[in-house]
């Protein structure tokens, strides 16, 4: 897999592992699907950190654009930074297995990289944020991936819940009149209905709740596939909404109403 492709799998890439799980009442099937900081943000709050991983905080933390050509930029830009910091011992690598380091680097990125180290790299090159700090916001946004992943639901039954009551139309069309990206509205719509019956507003559960609205009447949502949401624009064109995507969105809400709790780094 090319850099730039990992870098964003390790982004907001899904992946479903399939195990079984003994129990008191038997063999239970668990199935998990993680995505994107949920298989490595554990790691990285111990102090390890995967180059490949740091790339992709960087990426979190600059990327504006939305664009895959800038997006792209942006990655290589860096990537030979971090390689030129490790060839002059600014960053040193370490096997992912033993932790030692490694001496004669390979042409791959299958290295760590002691986060202190990391956050001096960012610090001599001009940043004003931290890999501690970022580290810090996007375990937040996987706390509930994270308890699901240690505590799989398969094996605490539970009685259903009921669904997110469907917002009035009145309250539709006043959000439409002052957003004009009908995405938008959906998710303010979403979060809104989270915060009315005291569930959590995070990246897990407003994710959860937009894939329910797919293809309904009053949803801009068509679809939901390939670990995307699909909803149509106001020009009648599709767009895909990515997990990644999603964290941003939230964390510009959170920027201009910080008093509803969601909060940004």
């Amino acid at each position: 897999m090319e850099l730039f492709s990992q870098v964003i799998h390790a982004l907001e890439g899904s992946e479903t592992e399939t195990r079984t799980a003994d129990t008191i009442n038997g063999p239970v099937k668990v199935t998990t699907t993680t995505f994107g900081p949920d298989r490595w943000i554990e790691k990285a709050q111990l102090g390890r950190i995967d180059a490949i991983n740091l790339l992709a905080i960087i990426l979190f933390v600059i990327d504006d654009f939305y664009d895959e050509e800038k997006q792209r930029f942006i990655v290589n830009e860096w990537a030979s930074e971090l390689y030129s910091a490790e060839k002059y011992g600014e960053v040193i690598p370490r096997n992912p297995i033993t932790l030692l380091k490694i001496n004669t680097l390979k042409d791959d990125w299958n290295w760590l990289i002691d986060i202190d180290e990391a956050n001096n790299f960012l610090k001599n090159r001009g940043m004003q944020w931290t890999c501690t700090e970022v580290v810090k916001h996007l375990a937040k946004q996987c706390e509930s991936s994270l308890l699901n992943q240690h505590f799989p639901p398969e094996l605490f039954p539970r009685k259903p819940e009921q669904g997110t009551p469907q917002p009035a139309s009145t309250e539709i069309k006043k959000l439409e009149r002052s957003r004009t990206d009908s995405l938008a509205v959906e998710l303010e719509l979403v979060c809104k209905s989270l915060e009315k019956n005291s569930i959590r507003v995070d990246v897990e559960n407003v994710w959860a709740e937009l894939s329910k609205r797919a293809g309904r009447v009053d949803s801009c949502i068509t679809d939901t596939k390939d670990g995307g949401i699909v909803w149509t624009r106001s020009t009648g064109k599709q767009a895909t909404l990515s997990r990644g995507g999603l964290v941003k969105r939230l964390a510009r809400m959170a920027a201009r109403c910080p008093s509803n709790g969601r909060q940004r780094h």
